[in-house]
């Protein structure tokens, strides 16, 4: 349970969650439509919400790393300013 919880604080993981449910909704809506209506817009849905939810995570990544660095960077400033 501790596990569900740590990982649901996650932004990256709680965006991957989403996606998958929207791209299944996106897809289960198609099928619902028929194949000639919707099954190629859902298909297309499905896609674009997946490379959204990509581009997000892999900009949160570069994002997190950015801020680690940051923090790196100040600790190893605060020491050598303190002579340690």
């Amino acid at each position: 349970m501790e596990t569900i919880r740590s990982l649901l604080k996650s932004k990256k993981a709680v965006a991957m969650i989403t996606g998958i449910v929207a791209s299944g909704l996106a897809l289960a809506a198609g099928k619902l439509l028929g194949e000639e209506a919707g099954g190629a817009l859902a298909e297309k849905y499905a896609a674009l919400i997946t490379s959204t939810v990509i581009a997000y995570v892999i900009g949160q990544g570069v994002a997190d790393h950015g801020k680690e660095a940051a923090k790196e960077e100040a600790k190893v400033a605060s020491s050598s300013d303190t002579g340690g």
